[in-house]
């Protein structure tokens, strides 16, 4: 069974990403290699979300981070979404399906405290989408991720994601934090930056 353990988080992103197309950010401008528009699948409104956690590290930013920006976690952490490219044709995967692209998600994390940590991004990664379905990391064959390993402190490493994904939604990417002493994050990756209102 696939269902990761922070479900909540999960729901708490798309939910944010429809609030969020309707609110101003003041994050930085966005690089995006593709810029096909999309439109969101989903209508549904949320309610200002609110944690009922008791670990202040399983509450998500309010406002999604943003394609470029340089996000400074707690922990000591960095992490950069640097780019994202839809419609990708990764090497040795099928074509993606009627209706279904892959996504290809380029970006950097970088360990600055004292801990060693090892990232396994299938299980610290998640793509939503506007139906709240998770997407998995789909690994390329013969071609590692860059991101996968251990992570004294000091250590940088930038790589790719591949998920595949509906055509035409909304899409959140979902940091899992807590697997590596941090906050849980969300990204917003299509569209690439939160709309102002």
């Amino acid at each position: 069974m696939r269902w990761r353990d922070y479900a909540g988080p999960v729901v708490f992103v798309v939910g944010l990403l429809v609030v969020a197309a309707g609110c101003s950010s003041s994050h930085g401008t966005a690089k995006a290699s593709d810029t096909t528009s999309s439109t969101s699948a989903s209508t549904a409104t949320s309610s200002a979300a609110t944690s009922t956690t008791a670990n202040p590290m399983d509450t998500p930013n309010s406002i999604p981070y943003v394609v470029g920006e340089k996000i400074g976690l707690p922990n000591n952490w960095l992490v950069t979404v640097l780019d994202v490219h839809l419609h990708d044709a990764p090497a040795g995967l099928a074509p993606a399906g009627s209706g279904e692209q892959y996504v290809a998600i380029d970006l950097t994390m970088e360990n600055q405290g004292p801990t060693t940590y090892t990232v396994d991004a299938n299980s610290l990664f998640t793509l939503v989408d506007a139906a709240h379905h998770e997407l998995f990391v789909i690994p390329e064959p013969g071609t590692p991720n860059g991101i996968d390993g251990r992570y004294p402190a000091g250590t940088t490493r930038t790589g790719r994601l591949i998920f595949k994904a509906p055509i035409g939604q909304n899409l959140g990417l979902v940091l899992y934090g807590p697997r590596i002493g941090s906050q849980v994050s969300d990204f917003t990756i299509v569209p690439s930056t939160v709309p102002n209102s």
